[in-house]
């Protein structure tokens, strides 16, 4: 009898325990994004090498770089657009609060591995890779979380509401918005990286906070700020100047109905975005051993969703200013005197996407203006023609079901004689260096027209 009891008592303890584990893995989900598309890219018509600004044979008030004339044949090729897979769950704690956190990672859907990086910082083939956190949640205090996540400002526009494309992909919005031209693409990263994802505002940035509030009568706000963890050494010196990099940000979105106005701001202190646009290079003597930077992020959006007999139509608008400021402390010195000190320049984008059915027509079109700048003494021109650029995207998608489209896109990028506007995403139309291990080739030139074509499929999970 004792036996018996000892029995079964053990078997509903080992019952429960078991339904206590599945109830702590319910909360836990796993999901995926499996974008994947075969393209066929050119780069043609670049700038010939040896060109210079019309009125500026010797090129001091010039700052679009050095054309080389390099163009890159039609080639094809299968791309993951960001294809990736995650964890993410959370724990109720009572009182209205839960722990939540997120993992989720990088998957390269054309190669069995990857080791590629995006800004210095591992993007795909690695764990938390992509947007990953962990924090506390309440419905009437809102979310505040520690992690690597695209900033509020990325956000706005890196959706599949606003970017036509998915968000991702050689027709995206990032092709224009969040970047200067001059080669800057999105990037992940924790913190400087002396590379020209220093410049860059489509970002996933780690070592960073942030805070999400609820919605208050239509109306919410995000905030981040991403910590000083590279602060230079003391003292300082031309070789470990004084930087503090930093970045803060916020983002503020009103919905009524099928109209949103959002405006997001991002500022980057010590991040020394214009020198990777042709400013002096942080460490070099005549920066001077206390330089300052600060690169600011304005942007604007609205969209209004229209329900008809034909259908639903969502319209899309964006304006952006980027402007980037060096302070520098060295002597006087000709070279100073040309130091490229201020750079800004505006953006204006349309998208529309219209829903018929199972079909979805897709439509992007962009404007990013020539800017200005300014040199250290304002007796040195400085001049930004032939940095514009403007891009079209068109594409259709049909949605077999709610989680599986597949689509077609073409996209050109024009770029002015200066400009350089890399396709979307950062994906460049580039062969791997014979020194590399690749089949040789360069990138391609600075005013090149960039345009690609393709046909895939999208499943989520």
């Amino acid at each position: 009898m004792n036996k018996t009891l000892i029995t079964v008592l053990a078997g509903v303890t080992g019952l429960l325990a078991a339904g206590a584990a599945r109830a702590d893995f319910a909360n836990v989900e796993v999901y995926g994004t499996l974008n994947v598309d075969f393209e066929n890219v050119k780069a043609t018509g670049a700038t010939a090498a040896g060109t210079n600004f019309a009125a500026c044979p010797n090129g001091t008030c010039q700052m679009g770089g050095t054309p080389t004339g390099v163009i890159e044949p039609s080639r094809n090729r299968v791309t993951s657009n960001s294809s990736n897979v995650g964890f993410r769950g959370n724990e109720d704690l009572g009182w209205g609060l839960k722990a939540i956190f997120q993992v989720e990672s990088g998957v390269n859907m054309s190669s069995a591995s990857s080791t590629s990086t995006t800004g210095g910082t591992n993007s795909s083939g690695f764990w938390a890779s992509r947007n990953s956190n962990v924090g506390l949640s309440s419905n009437t205090l809102g979310t505040v979380f520690y992690g690597n996540w695209d900033t509020p400002y990325k956000s706005l526009t890196n959706t599949v509401t606003f970017s036509p494309f998915y968000g991702t992909g050689i027709a995206d919005v990032n092709t224009l918005i969040g970047t200067p031209g001059f080669g800057v693409a999105t990037t992940t990263a924790s913190g400087r990286v002396n590379a020209a994802g220093d410049a860059s505002f489509d970002r996933r940035q780690g070592n960073s906070v942030q805070y999400w509030s609820p919605q208050f009568f239509g109306v919410s706000f995000r905030l981040v700020y991403s910590a000083d963890a590279g602060r230079s050494s003391e003292p300082s010196s031309v070789a470990n100047p004084n930087a503090n990099p930093t970045i803060y940000g916020a983002r503020v979105v009103g919905e009524w109905g099928p109209v949103q106005i959002a405006y997001a701001f991002e500022q980057h202190r010590d991040y020394f975005g214009l020198s990777q646009l042709g400013g002096q290079a942080l460490g070099t003597a005549p920066m001077g051993a206390n330089p300052g930077s600060k690169d600011n992020g304005n942007k604007v959006t609205l969209q209004y969703k229209l329900d008809w007999a034909a259908g639903t139509t969502l319209f899309s608008g964006a304006f952006e200013n980027l402007s980037y400021n060096n302070k520098e402390s060295g002597t006087a010195s000709a070279a100073l005197a040309t130091n490229l000190i201020h750079f800004d320049r505006n953006l204006a984008y349309f998208a529309a996407q219209h829903k018929f059915g199972a079909n979805t027509l897709r439509l992007g079109l962009g404007k990013a203006f020539s800017g200005s700048c300014d040199r250290a003494s304002p007796t040195v021109a400085c001049s930004t023609s032939g940095l514009d650029a403007k891009q079209l995207s068109a594409g259709y998608s049909y949605s077999f079901s709610k989680r599986t489209d597949v689509y077609g896109f073409y996209t050109v990028v024009l770029n002015g004689d200066f400009a350089n506007y890399p396709l979307g995403n950062g994906s460049s139309i580039t062969s791997t260096s014979i020194a590399a291990g690749g089949f040789g080739g360069a990138s391609n030139g600075i005013g090149a027209r960039q345009q690609g074509i393709g046909l895939g499929i999208r499943h989520t999970f």
